[in-house]
């Protein structure tokens, strides 16, 4: 009687941690669901138009190619030809789509050059 009351103790226990590692191992591997990917809040067009009017001043301009969208930060990216720009700098015109507000980014290396 000890002896099968020991037996079906493990089992039990040699159950429970099968079934904990086969439910993280299927978590971890898992397929994304590929319906989760939302339309952007704000579309190109007016993404592009909000950048417009907030980033640039006379004689400035937007890159003719499309904008970029990140899903993460819910922003869209616009490489932005400025009159001004300091060395080593890329501007981009950054929308933000949940305030519909925008911004300059420099994107700068941060690398000198010696004169």
């Amino acid at each position: 009687m000890q002896t099968f009351l020991i037996v079906l103790v493990l089992v039990i226990i040699a159950g429970g941690i099968c079934s904990y590692f086969f439910s993280f191992n299927l978590a971890e591997v898992a397929p994304a669901d590929e319906g989760s990917k939302t339309e952007p809040a704000t579309t190109e067009a007016e993404a592009r138009a909000i950048a417009e009017r907030v980033c640039l001043k006379e004689g400035e301009s937007l890159a003719a190619d499309a904008g970029m969208h990140n899903e993460n930060s819910k922003t869209w990216w616009f490489d932005a030809n400025l009159n001004t720009t300091p060395s080593g700098c890329h501007p981009a015109c950054v929308v933000f789509e949940e305030t519909g507000t925008a911004e300059i980014n420099w994107r700068c290396t941060g690398a000198r050059t010696n004169p």
